[in-house]
């Protein structure tokens, strides 16, 4: 295997650095989800914004690198597949546990909804009938 050169290696190294950014953040968000801190949840996400025009801007980068130093640069970025594909695990992961969390949200709010109705069906059976006892200890 042929080494590349140091400019393209250096290219390949910040691209790399960032992604291995974006496993960390992704990781703390699966926690941060599975915690229902949401809050959190959306600062991680807010700070995985800015990382990814990082990630484009350093990608770019290593393109142009890899031009001037006639590299294919495909065959570069071959070497970030690894870390790539547990990054779309990652996310899916988080994009599930949220469907999860929305899920059982959901279900929540059916059921406060559902309990809700039933005190009011409730006050209006008895209410009246209260009413109507105080206003003969009057």
């Amino acid at each position: 295997m042929s080494t590349l050169p140091s400019s393209v290696e250096q290219a390949l190294s910040a691209v790399r650095a960032y992604y291995e950014q974006w496993r960390t953040l992704t990781e703390a968000e699966g926690d941060a989800i599975h915690s229902g801190l949401w809050k959190k949840v959306e600062q991680l996400q807010e700070t995985k914004r800015q990382l990814q025009e990082l990630i484009l801007g350093a990608t770019r980068e290593l393109r142009v690198e890899c031009a001037r130093a006639g590299v294919d640069a495909a065959a570069v970025e071959q070497q970030l597949h690894g870390l790539v594909e547990l990054l779309v695990q990652l996310e899916s992961r988080n994009g599930q546990s949220l469907a999860e969390q929305l899920h059982q949200t959901q279900a929540q709010l059916q059921q406060l909804d559902a309990a809700g109705r039933n005190l009011n069906q409730i006050r209006r059976a008895y209410g009246h009938a209260r009413e109507a006892n105080w206003e003969s200890f009057s």
